[in-house]
């Protein structure tokens, strides 16, 4: 079986703040290039990037925008529109970076099943965040939709309203493992210095 497609959640900046985020993808493909074939009489193709955008959960109604193609002497020739608006996760997918890596796994929302995350998976959704995102066109193909997207809206406003209290855990457990090393390297550099008070031991005739 074949992992799902890496898919990231994306927000147009120019948009309402109110509006709900959208998912892409991209995909790499090789498409003939007419005019290096008639030349080389040798079936020769291009290398083009593309990303295919939708709504969180819905990729069959995605729209495809040509980022990039490379031409068979290396020659890169970029959309400059597209390969900024989408510049975001553009730079997550080159780097490597999966989904997971930008917000809350799946597996960590309570009660979530491997069922379950497989199939928000195949739908492109992988992490909390994409799930609460969810828009209700989205509910007809996914059963038990409306409790899954209030579980993960409501994990998310927790994890929110709980984020100082684990960043201030977070930098006292660094302060005190901070403390514990030079504590050490005190104790170190006092046992190399002699005790005044102690007499050095005298030594014997020969």
């Amino acid at each position: 079986m074949s992992d799902p497609l890496q898919t990231y959640s994306w927000k147009d900046p120019r948009s309402n703040p109110n509006d709900r985020a959208l998912a892409c993808h991209f995909v790499e493909d090789r498409e003939v290039n007419e005019a290096a074939t008639a030349e080389t009489g040798v079936q020769t193709y291009d290398n083009v990037l593309t990303i295919h955008v939708y709504p969180l959960g819905q990729p069959k109604s995605d729209v495809a925008h040509e980022i990039e193609r490379t031409l068979p002497d290396g020659t890169v020739k970029v959309s400059q529109y597209h390969a900024h608006k989408y510049g975001g996760p553009l730079a997550l997918y080159k780097a490597g970076r999966t989904a997971e890596s930008t917000g809350t796994p799946l597996r960590d929302l309570p009660g979530m099943s491997a069922g379950t995350e497989a199939n928000l998976k195949a739908r492109g959704i992988h992490t909390v965040e994409m799930l609460a995102e969810m828009s209700d066109s989205a509910s007809q193909d996914i059963m038990g939709f409306w409790a899954l997207r209030e579980k993960s809206r409501t994990f998310m406003q927790v994890k929110k309203e709980n984020a100082p209290g684990i960043k201030m855990a977070a930098e006292l457990a660094e302060r005190d493992k901070t403390i514990d090393h030079l504590q050490r390297q005190l104790d170190e550099l006092k046992a190399l210095i002699p005790d005044p008070e102690k007499k050095p031991a005298k030594l014997k005739a020969a």
